[in-house]
């Protein structure tokens, strides 16, 4: 045979295979219809000897039964023109009997109204006296009646054309007088007798009556129950003991039955016999051989005793149907034995009437069956006989069939299903061999197996090139009738192969599915517009680049003209299913379908596009490392339709691989911007117009001011034809309207500030910095070769601190003229104002930007290599060198601060920055080291203030910087000074006449944070008491400090300033007035500052405490000589009254209006206030 596609309008005709096929083996029964057997189940481990001899059994019995029916039907027709032997009728008993006359009833009659009626009025028994008054002949009945009736013998009578009659007689019986039937010529008996004593009449034993309708019934049941034990064998013993066990069993099961017909039909005409023989009066001895009984009860009891070992074996077999094996054997084994021992009631013949007024003589014995029957009897031989025969002939065609079914028995799987990728074929039992197309990207899937009727069990096998054989055997073997199956499978477009093996009770099958993976080779093009204020030419020029997927993937930064943000980017993703099937080794350039090599034998990659590749992955095989690429991709799939084709018989193949409604084929795209939450764009799926295209465009457009304002952009690609998208791919989008970035690079010694990384750009501006380094050292090109590098120096009139002028080096990436680029080629903004990358050779350049990125080893390489000995004090001093390692607490070093080789060389540690001098700024910082550098230096200043007359001494006491102040009161060159006066004016610190001093400013002046003088400022005490140990003072001949520093403490809320005034033994009731306020005390400012601001109360009640316990007076006027008591008292403030109270204030000192703190208490509307009082009295 040979496999073709027929000529159409675009393809000649062409053959693609030749098949060349076996000849069928002989069959009698082949393409008949009785042909039992399937053909496409022939193969060539089936035994072909026993099905042909199967065939040959019911080829026979076909014949044979046509012959068995002519046979019958003309013995039949014989034996009905058979004269009967009885002639007795009811015309000529009419004559013999003497009526009226007195008689005797042998048999119970029924008394009728009249003759031939249906409703008989009374019974009579037999044996009774009756007086016959007349007698009547009447038929015995109509076809309606005989139908209604069931009377077989009247109509088996009737359509033989004879109208059987009967006798009616008018009797009396103690007066009383009816109708009853005394013969009848169906049944030949009269039912009268003389009224002497008559000779008995006798008739065979009821167990040797011959009955056709009961042996044909119980035949037909021995019939059942054979077939039942031959549907047991094949269905439960074939299935674990294998066809030759099977065919023995099943033979031996149809030997006893034979056996059993054989002797019911012998033991039927030996009946019949000996009922011919008693109407001659004789008892016809009855006797049959015994080799039948013992022949089964060998094969009975062999093939009891192997179903029983078989379950002892195995304990697989179904009980219910073992029960009825059993129940079958036993009955036919009580049908044997029956009928082997009713023959020995021959000599027990039964009265054939019921009246027992009767003579009787001894009848002799015989052993000469009657040498012909009567025709009844001949009628019951003929129909016992073939009867017997048919079931016989039935028995072997069973025995046939059941042996061709088991033949045909084989492991198979009835149903096959998958839940990811598509079946080209649709799944039948007899395909062993199925492909599948799945994804590549799918991992696993489910394997539902329908399990056949004659399969014990099914075992499923995957076979893949990454799956290792020590982890990739068989599945667990399942015998459940519904088989689900995790099938793992490595992902990739390897060829997999799953085995399938179906044990069967006759033979296995083996089903495999060829699992050919489907990739998708996809494209992503970006289209947009330009400014039409800004080009004229933008209603005529649109920009669009495509590139692959795989190129994407690797280059996620898309650099774009100067595009309209005013208008939509419109991106398409078209995908393109591949096919890795067949998958051939790449030798040469002209296979262009799946191929794999150790190198991806794409070609060379085209920049903003990608290689000739639609597909490449380089997978790892054993210990080989491999590539698998596709350098075509065909978009069109052209399937021959009708009943020639066999690519896609059922037409599902181009739906589902583009499928877009029901499979989880979707592109979106993700686009988060300006910090909120992504927000999702669907591309919607375009429609085709070739029915027989594969492809599947998607598109999108999203505004472009969204897209250009550094947003993420986020691709997700899910292309599985599957109904689930777990495989969906990322893809990062990244758009920029600026050109690649230079790749830039030094080929001496010299080195870049801010650093490059990895080569590349990431700033507009850097410094060329090196001893020797120079501009012509500098190389730079662009990564993407659709671009070039424009280079433009440009001039700088201004000298650095060496007094040369800066070597400039402006470079801009521009795309090269190209037919793809011809109208916006141009049109690419630089990333800065003019330029992509600005180049600077100077050493100036390259100290600021080597300070700002706190890259000291660059500082003090720069300082060592590139500054002479006269242009080293005045590049680190006018370019700040060491105020901005300071301020970003970069750790100096003694270099920096040598006065080697000449003293004018080394910078200047007095210098401000920002401000403050070097040192302070060291102190700010709480950098210890950098404050030992600078104060080692023999130029250093300690006391030296700034421009607010602060010094580092004051500083670090306002910050309780303790170890700060150690190193400068302790400095052995310059100690600083701890009576340090500030010579800024009095009043602008409060002081009347006074300068503040270091102490002063330090308890009036102290952070009190974490980082400084702690949360609750506890260590400016120990900064104060360093300060005074040092010589600091808190008077002066001209000046006490202490009363200014707890005006302040109290203002500023300062305890711990407080603390320090209070333990130099200030007197606490001393009056203080800063400027031209009234003097108090401080208790009395403290209680006015309560009623200022009640976000001081709680330190009010610490302060108090403390003031009262260095003996403050407590009851000193507040206002108006008025006590802190009664004001509270006037005010109603329960807190302060308790706690004035605790304090020991006076309840009775009244005030300038002559009322005390307990009258203004009971004016309050608050009981309680008077309650406080009360309580303390």
């Amino acid at each position: 045979m040979y496999l073709c596609q027929p000529a159409s309008d675009r393809f000649a005709q062409s053959c693609v295979a030749e098949l060349a096929f076996e000849d069928l083996p002989f069959r009698p029964l082949r393409s008949t219809p009785l042909d039992l057997w399937r053909h496409k189940d022939m193969r060539r481990s089936t035994p072909h000897h026993l099905v042909i001899a199967a065939e040959l059994i019911l080829l026979v019995i076909l014949l044979a039964l046509p012959l068995i029916g002519l046979a019958a039907g003309l013995e039949g027709l014989r034996l009905f023109q058979q004269p009967s032997a009885n002639c007795l009728q009811a015309s000529d008993l009419l004559k013999e009997l003497k009526v009226p006359g007195t008689f005797r009833l042998t048999h119970h009659v029924h008394l009728c109204e009249d003759a031939n009626s249906e409703l008989p009025a009374e019974e009579l028994e037999a044996g009774a006296e009756i007086r016959i008054l007349q007698l009547r002949v009447i038929d015995r009945s109509s076809w309606l009646t005989a139908a209604r009736a069931l009377d077989w013998q009247e109509l088996q009578q009737r359509l033989r054309g004879i109208h059987p009659q009967a006798l009616w007689a008018q009797m009396e019986l103690d007066g009383q007088k009816g109708w009853a039937k005394i013969f009848d010529e169906v049944e030949v008996e009269s039912y009268v007798a003389g009224s002497d004593r008559q000779v008995a009449s006798f008739e065979v034993h009821h167990a040797l009556k011959p009955a056709p309708v009961a042996f044909a019934k119980h035949t037909l049941t021995l019939s059942t129950a054979y077939v039942s034990t031959q549907w047991f064998l094949e269905r439960s013993f074939l299935l674990f003991f294998g066809v030759n066990v099977f065919l023995l069993m099943a033979v031996g099961v149809c030997a006893t039955h034979l056996l059993v017909l054989a002797q019911l039909e012998e033991s039927f005409q030996l009946w019949l016999r000996h009922e011919q023989a008693l109407e001659h009066r004789k008892l016809l001895r009855l006797s049959t051989s015994r080799w039948k009984w013992g022949l089964f009860q060998c094969l009975s009891s062999v093939i009891s005793l192997s179903l029983v070992l078989a379950i002892a074996g195995t304990g697989q077999l179904e009980s219910l149907s073992f029960i009825g094996f059993l129940g079958s054997m036993y009955l036919h084994r009580n049908s044997m034995r029956g009928s082997v021992e009713e023959l020995s009631k021959w000599r027990q013949p039964q009265l054939s009437t019921e009246c027992l007024v009767l003579i009787s003589d001894q009848w002799p014995a015989t052993s000469d069956a009657p040498a012909t029957l009567s025709r009844a009897r001949s009628v019951k031989s003929a129909a016992a006989r073939y009867l017997s025969t048919i079931f016989a002939v039935f028995a072997l065609a069973v025995l046939s069939m059941a042996l061709l079914d088991s033949l045909q028995m084989s492991g198979e799987v009835a149903h096959m299903e998958f839940s990811r990728g598509l079946l080209v074929y649709p799944f039948d039992a007899d395909a062993f061999h199925s492909t599948m197309l799945l994804d590549d990207k799918a991992d696993s899937f489910t394997l539902q197996l329908q399990r056949g009727l004659h399969t014990k069990a099914v075992i499923v096998d995957v076979h893949h090139p990454l799956l290792r054989s020590e982890s990739s055997g068989p599945l667990p073997a399942q015998e459940n009738q519904s088989i689900e199956y995790e099938i793992p499978l490595p992902p990739g477009p390897l060829y997999a192969q799953i085995s399938i093996l179906a044990m069967g009770s006759l033979m296995n099958s083996v089903y495999l599915v060829h699992i050919v993976r489907i990739g998708t080779a996809a494209n992503i093009s970006l289209e947009g517009t330009f400014d039409k204020e800004q080009y004229s030419d933008s209603q005529t020029i649109a920009f669009g680049e495509t590139r692959r997927l795989l190129y994407q993937l690797q280059n996620p930064v898309w650099y774009l003209p100067d595009l309209n943000v005013e208008g939509m980017l419109t991106f398409r993703v078209h995908l393109r299913p591949v096919c890795f099937a067949p998958l051939k080794h790449f030798s040469d350039g002209r296979w262009e379908g799946a191929a794999w090599a150790k190198s991806c034998e794409c070609g060379n990659e085209l920049a903003g596009f990608g290689d000739a590749c639609y597909f490449r992955q380089r997978m790892k095989v054993g210990n080989e490392s491999v590539c698998v690429f596709i350098r075509r991709a065909r978009p069109h799939i052209h399937v021959q339709e009708g009943a020639a084709g066999v690519g896609d018989p059922n037409g599902a193949l181009i739906p589902w691989l583009r499928d877009t409604s029901i499979s989880g084929k979707l592109v979106k795209l993700a686009v988060t911007a300006n910090g909120k939450q992504p927000r999702s764009h669907e591309l919607t799926a375009q429609a085709t117009a070739h029915l027989s295209s594969i492809d599947n465009m998607f598109r999108a457009s999203v505004e472009a001011e969204i897209l250009l304002q550094d947003a993420t952009l986020q691709l997700l690609i899910s292309s599985t034809q599957d109904e689930t998208d777990v495989e969906s791919q990322d893809v990062p989008l990244v758009l920029k309207s600026h050109p690649p970035p230079i790749y830039l690079k030094a080929a001496g010694q010299g080195f870049f500030l801010p650093p490059l990384q990895n080569q590349i750009q990431r700033e507009s501006n850097y410094a060329f910095c090196g001893q020797y380094s120079r501009t012509a050292d500098l190389l730079w090109t662009v990564l993407d070769d659709r671009f070039e590098v424009s280079v433009a120096p440009e001039q700088n009139n201004e000298k650095d601190c060496q007094a040369k002028f800066p070597e400039i080096q402006q470079l801009r990436a521009v795309r090269r003229q190209t037919a793809q680029c011809a109208p916006w080629c141009s049109r690419y903004r630089p990333w800065a104002e003019d330029y992509d990358l600005r180049v600077v050779h100077s050493n100036s350049r390259c100290l600021t930007a080597a300070v700002q990125l706190f890259n000291t080893s660059a500082v003090l390489l720069l300082e060592n290599t590139t500054l002479d000995s006269f242009s080293r004090k005045r590049c680190l001093d006018n370019l700040d060198v060491l105020g901005q390692m300071l301020f970003h607490n970069q750790s100096l070093t003694k270099k920096l601060l040598d006065k080697t080789p000449v003293e004018q060389a080394a910078p200047d540690p007095n210098r401000e920055y920002r401000g403050q001098r070097l040192l302070q700024v060291a102190v700010t910082k709480n950098s210890l080291e950098n404050l030992d550098i600078l104060l080692g230096s023999t130029s250093i200043m300690v006391d030296l203030p700034n421009k607010d007359q602060e010094n580092a001494l004051l500083t670090a006491g306002r910050l309780c910087r303790l170890r700060a102040m150690q190193k400068l009161l302790n400095h052995k060159v310059n100690k600083a000074n701890a009576s340090f006066e500030n010579e800024i004016q009095p009043d602008k610190k409060g002081l009347k006449g006074c300068n503040a001093t270091v102490l002063s400013s330090t308890l009036t002046e102290y952070v009190a944070s974490r980082g400084a003088c702690g949360e609750d400022g506890r260590r400016v005490l120990e900064a104060g008491k360093l300060l005074v140990d040092h010589g600091a003072t808190y008077n002066t001949s001209r000046c006490d400090y202490r009363g200014y520093i707890m005006d302040d403490a109290i203002k500023s809320r300062r305890l711990a300033a407080m603390e320090t005034v209070l333990a130099t033994g200030w007197n606490s009731n001393t009056l203080i007035s800063p400027r031209k306020k009234p003097k108090r005390s401080a208790f009395a400012k403290l209680l006015l500052l309560n009623w200022q601001d009640k976000r001081t109360r709680s330190f009010v009640a610490e302060a108090a405490q403390l003031l009262a316990q260095r003996g403050a007076d407590v009851d000193a006027y507040v206002i108006r000589k008025q006590t802190g008591l009664a004001k509270a008292a006037e005010e109603c403030n329960g807190d302060l009254i308790a706690l004035l109270l605790r304090l020991g204030a006076n309840s009775t000192k009244k005030d300038s209006d002559g009322k005390d703190a307990l009258s203004y208490a009971r004016e309050c509307s608050d009981s309680n206030i008077t309650e406080i009082f009360e309580k303390s009295l």
